[in-house]
């Protein structure tokens, strides 16, 4: 499963693991639009990622549009999950984490199968926070942050600071890994201090699997060790098979 840009914006392909019969099941290239951090739904049946659409108006962008969205592997039943979502992740009870900005600055939100939205951690809480990724019990949720945690700082409002890189795509930022249990509590897992790190559980949920643009890690949530695997990262994300 990747991304590819394409035309105007960007288009969703799955392959086999060889690479071999390698399929587009959603196109945005005609439209101004990228689909971003795809995964698999915990059953393995869907797959869904962020909707990143812009709003042009003489050449210019004058807005933003993001949503979570689910589709089947073969392009079928395309669906809007969640409005202003970003990195959506979710639980094997179909509860749906995802990061929204306001004007404020940005929440760490849980939707639960029912309708209820939970909102884990408040505007403000951090700097900046993204890429969040349910463990694979569904008991936490890591993700990765800027900042010292709750009540550290605030971020300018309004519309003009939204439409700027934002600091999630602004390399140097140091960014560190970070714990919300069910109930909200949160936890530092590991102090980074990467640029744009990106995680993926191991299967028995112990491990998360780290890579930044400076190397790849792997940190035990429960002791907090973390050890570096190698010194060439990338931003594109990481996954753990079993």
């Amino acid at each position: 499963m990747y991304v590819r840009i394409e035309g105007m914006g960007s288009t969703l392909w799955i392959a086999n693991p060889d690479g071999s019969d390698a399929r587009k099941i959603v196109d945005e290239s005609t439209g101004s639009a990228t689909l971003e951090r795809p995964q698999w739904t915990p059953d393995g049946k869907s797959i869904i990622y962020t909707y990143h659409g812009f709003v042009i108006e003489g050449g210019a962008i004058k807005g933003e549009v993001f949503r979570a969205e689910r589709v089947d592997p073969d392009g079928s039943n395309r669906t809007a999950l969640a409005p202003e979502a970003e990195g959506p992740t979710m639980a094997p009870d179909g509860s749906l984490a995802f990061v929204r900005t306001t004007r404020s600055g940005q929440q760490l939100v849980v939707l639960e199968p029912g309708g209820t939205e939970r909102v884990l951690v408040p505007e403000r809480g951090f700097l900046n926070l993204a890429a969040p990724r349910y463990s694979p019990d569904g008991t936490r949720i890591a993700f990765t942050a800027v900042g010292e945690g709750p009540k550290v700082g605030s971020r300018p409002g309004g519309l003009g600071w939204r439409l700027g890189p934002s600091i999630a795509y602004a390399h140097g930022e140091p960014w560190d890994i970070w714990m919300a249990e069910s109930d909200g509590k949160l936890r530092l897992a590991s102090k980074l201090t990467e640029d744009e790190p990106m995680v993926g559980w191991s299967p028995d949920s112990r491990y998360l699997a780290v890579s930044g643009g400076t190397g790849v890690y792997v940190v035990d949530v429960t002791g907090g060790q973390t050890v570096q695997l190698g010194k060439q990262g990338g931003f594109g994300g990481i996954d753990w098979t079993p």
